[in-house]
């Protein structure tokens, strides 16, 4: 199952408004976002580029690792007035897959930026 509903969904866009701008005929966008024809590759291209994340993701093979990194934070949170000693160690390897998710979308955001593909 492809994520185009949910991430138009997110932008607070209607199916007319990516379709035009993106130079889709709006039933082709439907059929897309409801599985009713599979995304081309091209196509798949260019709605990642525009929704800013990769065609993995956008196809459904890969989660997101803003997603992840929210869901760690959030985990820590929850500990947050359970910690105790040994709890400390939990938090700071919580602590480190953060931040190793941090640098790896860093990365691909700097990667993504030198070539272009979105504004500084």
């Amino acid at each position: 199952m492809n994520r185009l509903k949910k991430l138009r969904k997110e932008k607070k866009l209607s199916q007319k408004e990516i379709a035009e701008t993106l130079g889709f005929s709006l039933r082709s966008f439907q059929r897309m976002e409801n599985g009713e024809s599979q995304i081309k590759p091209e196509k798949a291209q260019q709605l990642a580029d525009y929704f800013g994340v990769s065609v993995g993701y956008l196809l459904g093979y890969e989660s997101n690792p803003l997603e992840r990194l929210k869901s760690l934070v959030d985990e820590l949170k929850e500990h947050k007035d359970l910690l105790g000693v040994l709890d400390w160690y939990t938090a700071f390897d919580l602590a480190n897959d953060i931040l190793a998710i941090a640098s790896v979308e860093k990365a691909r955001w700097l990667g993504r930026l030198n070539a272009g593909k979105i504004d500084s």
